[in-house]
């Protein structure tokens, strides 16, 4: 039984596997807090499958199929719709199910929460802010049924607090999804009762408590945490870095390629703000299958010792910059905030390329101390056994791109 429940949810919540950087097996959720008439007012975007998270943890242990007043089954017994006529019928239910969808405190005392408004709509993406909540809200509650995994629902809760501008506490009200293998889960919070709003994501299904408490050091600290997550776990761009510091001819040189390679991608990262980043079907495998590229290029440049061109290197800085402008949207959604967002993101990767850097650079002196003879062994191996792997890299993905 766990295993058609992990199955059931792999393919709700798992979209497109793809390549490392643009995590297509993301899944976000969103919370947002505002002042409102009396106390403050929270508005949440969250996929269907954790709303209904209680439910599905109840199955899995009881060893029985998943079931909901507010669920049908299709002909086929498989598919699940959601039914928005069970949910307008029974409001008391829906309350309680909406409600419970997450805890809230302040002071270390639990917080009411009671449901003023919800809808249920198709997969939105995009920044999710007090504007788009309260556009979503005044939409229609009548369609047809979604399907289990296809749907959103957007909820307005009032919490009555104590001192609305204090420290608000938030924790998911159900255990944690069993997820997919490449399914991973975000959690967008904006505090709009700041001006300008602060924003800040926080990795995971909020099994512990968050704090909206205005803090902008934690929201930047969450962010370079990020970029530095983000370039160590893109093996492309950790390799091609370890060219850079293995090809360079003299410490002045791969100043100058570092410096050049951080400018491209910087510059990319800033257009994603704009939304200069496209969508199209073929761009990112097409991105992906380019980064490999540069990878091959870069290894078999550093291993001739001809890694010297730095204008060559700040485009390859623009297309990697396109890896991390897709992961930056995932995480950010362009909602408010975006720049000191981007430049804590920025700089978290900066911090993880100067350490992948400096420890090359300490592995290489330390082998030099003992044999300088191995050591120009091991660099030429290195280099070749990058290259190889960047080819694999290549051919896998121009594979997936035709």
């Amino acid at each position: 039984m766990m295993t058609r429940l992990a199955a059931l949810l792999a393919l709700l919540l798992a979209a497109n596997s793809a390549a490392a950087h643009f995590s297509p097996g993301t899944v976000i959720q969103s919370y947002v807090l505002d002042e409102g008439q009396d106390g403050l007012v929270a508005y949440l975007r969250l996929p269907a499958p954790f709303v209904f998270a209680g439910e599905i943890a109840a199955a899995a242990a009881e060893d029985r199929p998943l079931a909901s007043p507010f669920l049908k089954v299709a002909a086929d017994g498989g598919t699940r719709f959601i039914s928005r006529g069970a949910l307008r019928q029974d409001r008391n239910g829906a309350a309680a199910l909406l409600e419970g969808v997450a805890d809230w405190r302040q002071n270390n005392l639990p917080l009411d929460a009671e449901l003023q408004d919800w809808r249920l709509l198709p997969m939105a993406e995009g920044p999710f802010d007090v504007g788009a909540a309260k556009a979503a809200l005044a939409g229609p509650r009548t369609g047809a049924d979604p399907g289990f995994g296809q749907a959103v629902f957007v909820i307005a809760l009032r919490l009555s607090v104590p001192m609305p501008a204090a420290t608000v506490g938030l924790r998911s009200g159900h255990p944690p999804l069993t997820l997919a293998e490449g399914v991973s889960v975000d959690t967008h919070l904006l505090d709009a009762r700041l001006d300008p709003p602060l924003q800040r994501t926080v990795a995971g299904q909020l099994e512990g408590w968050v704090n909206f408490n205005g803090s902008r050091f934690a929201a930047a600290s969450g962010f370079i945490w990020q970029g530095v997550v983000h370039i160590l776990k893109g093996w492309d761009h950790v390799l091609l870095v370890v060219c850079l510091a293995l090809g360079a001819t003299s410490p002045r040189r791969l100043v100058w390629l570092v410096s050049a390679f951080t400018l491209g991608h910087a510059a990319t990262l800033m257009a994603s703000i704009f939304g200069a980043v496209p969508s199209w079907t073929w761009y990112i495998p097409a991105v992906e299958a380019a980064i490999a590229a540069t990878v091959l290029y870069a290894a078999i440049a550093a291993w001739r010792q001809r890694l010297e061109a730095v204008w060559i290197m700040a485009a390859v800085g623009l297309l990697h910059g396109l890896g991390f402008a897709f992961v930056l949207q995932e995480i950010l959604g362009r909602g408010p905030g975006m720049i000191p967002a981007l430049a804590a993101f920025t700089f978290g990767i900066e911090a993880g390329q100067l350490a992948i850097v400096a420890s090359v650079l300490a592995l290489v002196a330390g082998l030099r101390r003992a044999s300088r003879t191995w050591t120009a062994l091991l660099r030429q191996a290195a280099l070749v056994g990058i290259a190889a792997l960047a080819g694999v890299w290549l051919v896998e993905r121009v594979v997936v791109l035709v």
